[in-house]
């Protein structure tokens, strides 16, 4: 008889989101953890990412109106704002590691996580892809290398409680190398030495991947559709059924988000900020800012978002 589970998970009982700063739930205190009791995990969001590890056990992961097998060494990342949960084969030993990660860890330790692309590829790119299409791109980690990485886990929790003079910076930097160690492990998954066949998604991954990369480069439908070896109608209606969006669109969404970095972390002036992001001037900058966030560049700056 095969595994019987549910379709679709119920919303989680006490709340439809979680946030890092209330104190209710005090998730600032906990920032690494296993999940062990209370199964099946209901549906619920948070405003931070989210890197969970099955250690033990096996069921389901939700993800949107999908879901996928989760078993040991699955490695699952959620971007703020997606609905997901868990659903356990036998609740009594499924056994989830918990890493949360404010937004502003991506943006402090950007350059350090630039040199590991698969980090990107972890937190943004594969989850659109899970959360749309049926594809398992996740990163899967053999029975060794989950044996292995069990000291690093209880590492992180010891010191995500720690309290003594530095510990906030000690935690960050074990959290770093942790997140680049995955990254690198997605990378090389993703040239072709994990497990996934789907060539569709994979595909898809790849030119997410390259524009994120040269999002500051000239990129047009031509290029991708080249570098991919796929016809314009194939991409432009496998990438919006994946994303929402056309590549292009896609990319302008990317750099807007540069944007919004380097108004806040910058002095650099608004027309420096548009040939930094790929935009043709300050002026092309604004109209797609302005549409995508409801702000003017100025004013982004300005309130400090």
């Amino acid at each position: 008889m095969g595994e019987i589970y549910p379709n679709y998970l119920p919303d989680h009982d006490t709340t439809q989101i979680f946030r890092m700063n209330e104190s209710v739930y005090n998730l600032r205190a906990r920032r690494a953890y296993y999940h062990v009791t209370d199964y099946p995990l209901k549906m619920h969001t948070h405003d931070f990412f989210e890197l969970n590890i099955i250690v033990a056990g096996k069921g389901r992961h939700y993800i949107e109106q999908k879901n996928y097998p989760a078993k040991p060494g699955d490695v699952f990342a959620m971007p703020p704002k997606v609905r997901h949960g868990y659903w356990a084969e036998d609740p009594n030993s499924m056994r989830i590691f918990h890493l949360l990660i404010e937004n502003e860890f991506f943006v402090k330790y950007r350059s350090e996580l630039e040199l590991f692309p698969g980090v990107r590829m972890l937190f943004r790119t594969e989850p659109q892809i899970r959360r749309h299409m049926d594809a398992d791109l996740f990163l899967k980690l053999s029975q060794d290398k989950l044996t292995s990485i069990l000291p690093t886990l209880e590492d992180l929790i010891a010191a995500s409680k720690a309290t003594f003079k530095g510990a906030e910076i000690l935690f960050s930097l074990k959290e770093l190398c942790f997140l680049c160690e995955l990254g690198h492990r997605m990378e090389m998954q993703r040239a072709g030495k994990g497990d996934s066949d789907n060539k569709v998604s994979g595909l898809l991954a790849d030119t997410v991947s390259y524009i994120e990369e040269n999002f500051a480069s000239k990129i047009d439908l031509k290029l991708l559709t080249e570098r991919a070896n796929y016809s314009p109608t194939s991409l432009l209606r496998n990438f919006k059924k994946a994303f929402g969006v056309s590549p292009i669109e896609y990319l302008i969404r990317v750099r807007v988000e540069e944007a919004q970095r380097m108004l806040l972390e910058t002095d650099y002036s608004i027309a420096v900020i548009a040939q930094e992001c790929g935009f043709y001037d300050s002026s092309h900058l604004t109209r797609f800012f302005t549409l995508q966030t409801g702000k003017t560049p100025t004013e982004y700056r300005k309130r400090g978002y």
